[in-house]
């Protein structure tokens, strides 16, 4: 065999082992180390809640097709998951308006929920207290909610993605040591006090105290979203899903993704074409209030007149020659005088 042959067949063997080596790399890629925050890297997570799905149009929506809308609600979802190569997607309760809806609206969650599913390697979720007959974890067998979850039976718990993560059904919600907590709770950003407290709900301060060890919070209930960060902790609450409140009317729905690698939370407006949103029904209540708020002021007034408790005594009194007895009464009574 000559020199010239022999280095052949060496290039052949060599370029065919490199060639191999690309094809196993592509085939077996390397799993990412994890940091100092214990994470494994990377992956983005699709954080959504309050979906609220229900038959009958919220009063403030004219969409000419409401459960249309809904569904290109989850097709968007699904868009966004796809553009942003989703690794899971978190649910944080009320897919449901009410416990129980009719079966064209759960085929309606399941729909979208595979279709989700076809663009992520999970979904998980927990339970909101819409989703539950009474606000009750025990009977979510008993709502429509329960047959979800038996699509879905994958809860927010243990180690995922290297995270060390805790989801509580509404109402379940304990501390632990979990990096990473989500739960279903009227929660508020710690610059609105004052609206927490007229709302009967919290603060994020107030859940950083009730789960001092963890990092991040995720939360659904309250339908407006934001991104908090209180004492070095990340709270989001990505918000509704759609609007159905004309409280609401210029609030954008939003989907948070939530980037492992740089520890980064974006919003991603649900821009649905097929929404439209009025508040014509607010002015027309607002018209409605003002106007009856009048005419009990009228009748108050008339009330008050015809029914002066004081004066009445005193005509009669004096009528009946009484007005020394009358006058000790209304003091005692401390009514007039």
């Amino acid at each position: 065999m000559t020199r010239e042959i022999l280095i052949g067949i060496i290039g052949a063997i060599l370029l065919i082992g490199g060639i191999g080596g690309i094809i196993w790399s592509i085939n077996n890629p390397a799993v990412p180390e994890k940091d100092d925050n214990n994470l494994l890297l990377p992956f983005a997570m699709a954080v959504i809640a309050d979906w609220h799905l229900r038959e009958d149009k919220p009063v403030c929506r004219l969409d000419d097709d409401w459960m249309a809308s809904q569904k290109k609600d989850l097709e968007i979802i699904k868009e966004i998951c796809k553009s942003y190569k989703v690794d899971q997607v978190w649910v944080l309760g009320d897919i449901f308006h009410t416990p129980t809806v009719p079966a064209q609206v759960v085929n309606l969650a399941i729909d979208g929920l595979n279709a989700i599913s076809e663009e992520v390697a999970g979904i998980r979720m927990i339970a909101g207290n819409h989703d539950l007959p009474y606000h009750n974890v025990n009977l979510v067998d008993r709502c429509s909610y329960g047959t979800i979850k038996r699509l879905y039976n994958t809860p927010i718990e243990g180690c995922i993605f290297g995270v060390k993560a805790n989801g509580y059904d509404f109402g379940t919600e304990k501390d632990t040591d979990s990096d990473t907590i989500c739960i279903h709770r009227l929660v508020f950003p710690s610059a609105d006090k004052q609206m927490a407290e007229m709302a009967g709900g919290e603060t994020t301060e107030d859940i950083a105290k009730e789960f001092p060890k963890a990092n991040r919070v995720f939360m659904g209930d309250y339908h407006k979203g934001y991104i908090d960060t209180v004492d070095g902790k990340t709270f989001v609450m990505p918000g509704c899903m759609n609007v159905q409140s004309g409280g609401l009317a210029d609030y954008r729905p939003m989907v948070v993704i939530w980037d492992s690698y740089d520890d980064t939370y974006e919003k991603v407006c649900i821009d649905n074409p097929l929404a439209k949103v009025t508040t014509e029904h607010l002015v027309e209540a607002k018209e409605r209030d003002e106007r009856l708020e009048a005419c009990l002021d009228i009748a108050g007034s008339s009330l008050k007149k015809e029914f002066d408790f004081p004066g009445e005594l005193k005509a009669i009194a004096y009528n009946l020659n009484v007005e020394e007895l009358a006058t000790e009464m209304l003091t005692e009574l401390n009514v007039g005088g």
